[in-house]
């Protein structure tokens, strides 16, 4: 028969020593930081990239559009607009038309409302100033100098 015995008190047997131990939790709770850092970063520029490309602009008969989308609709109508302007300065300029023919020039200021069928809406602009170097300097830092301390020529010293 076995019998259960306890431990005596004051006595317990330990795998590591107090100052591994110590350690080994240092590190893990530093690469726990880290990769909490570095989630938040990942984070961060998902939405920024997001807000930036994908964010709803606006909405067309029901249909929602991106920034994206709708700037590369701008950009086409900006087109179109000018490639108008230039070809009534042409013609104006090769004598072709005048100005000071009423009928001609409003023809002109018609084929420029044809050609802009889309109303223009104010695009605003922010300027966003990236944060997260001023984390990821400090992170390499401390993941380097973990790393020089944990087996590089400064281990003596720390300890």
């Amino acid at each position: 028969m076995t019998s259960f015995r306890g431990r005596q008190s004051g006595k317990h047997a330990r795998t590591w020593d107090d100052r591994d131990r110590r350690s080994m939790l240092l590190n893990i709770g530093f690469g726990v930081t880290i990769v909490a850092a570095l989630l938040l970063l990942v984070i961060a520029f998902a939405a920024s990239w997001y807000d930036d490309n994908l964010a709803p602009a606006g909405s067309v008969n029901g249909q929602t559009i991106t920034k994206d989308e709708y700037n590369r609709q701008l950009a086409i109508n900006n087109f179109r607009i000018d490639y108008a302007q230039r070809r009534i300065r042409t013609l104006l300029t090769a004598g072709r038309i005048r100005a000071d023919d009423a009928q001609a020039l409003q023809q002109t200021y018609a084929e420029i409302d044809r050609l802009e069928t889309t109303p223009r809406a104010d695009v605003r602009y922010t300027d966003y100033e990236d944060l997260y170097p001023w984390l990821l300097l400090p992170a390499a830092v401390a993941l380097a100098l973990e790393l020089l301390l944990r087996r590089g020529p400064l281990l003596e010293f720390a300890s």
